[in-house]
């Protein structure tokens, strides 16, 4: 229930076209109920998949990166198509970054950048972005 709640909540301020909004609705989920389950805050997870993939299970980025959560082949476990597999892993990378930094800001940045120091002024405005988004899911306008 919660994961419909926020995803809800998330369409009704991203702005997607109609076309798209029931894929959206279905990763959007899928991505709360994952970050759910592993403690992650369902609004922070959904944001980040915005602003990686507007919410969509095809998305595939010009470094590589695939789905909602954009996850390097290169760098996971799992097969470029296993939709599980990539949410578990995208959000147990995010989780691990909120474990290591002190704010959200700084761990949606690294989630993007990596362990670059200082991180870039552009990832830096994007994670803005990402918590932006984030705390208006959360009704914190």
């Amino acid at each position: 229930m919660i994961s419909l709640l926020v995803c809800l909540q998330l369409l009704s301020v991203a702005g997607l076209p109609s076309s798209h909004r029931a894929e959206a609705l279905e990763v959007c989920r899928a991505v709360a109920d994952e970050a759910q389950a592993q403690g992650v805050d369902p609004a922070l997870a959904t944001a980040l998949s915005f602003h990686e993939s507007r919410l969509s299970w095809n998305a595939t980025s010009r470094a590589g990166a695939v789905g909602p959560l954009q996850i390097l082949p290169r760098w996971s476990s799992c097969d470029s198509t296993a939709r599980g597999c990539q949410l578990w892993q995208g959000v147990a990378h995010l989780a691990g970054w909120l474990k290591r930094t002190p704010t959200e800001r700084e761990a949606i940045g690294r989630y993007n950048a990596g362990y670059r120091t200082p991180l870039p002024e552009k990832t830096t405005r994007w994670a803005g972005a990402v918590i932006n988004l984030a705390n208006k899911i959360r009704g914190n306008r």
